[in-house]
């Protein structure tokens, strides 16, 4: 069984600060969409 990705995992990837993942996945806007999109793609694949 594979474990769960949690939003420290995604921060790593992306090299953002976790706080900042939380509002992503949760479609804040007021990020800018650079950060957007390279979150996005790290937690898909």
């Amino acid at each position: 069984m594979e474990r769960r990705v949690t939003l420290r995992d995604i921060a790593w990837r992306t090299g953002y600060h976790y706080s900042t993942i939380s509002p992503v996945l949760n479609d804040d806007l007021t990020l800018p969409v650079a950060t957007r999109e390279k979150t996005h793609r790290t937690a898909a694949s």
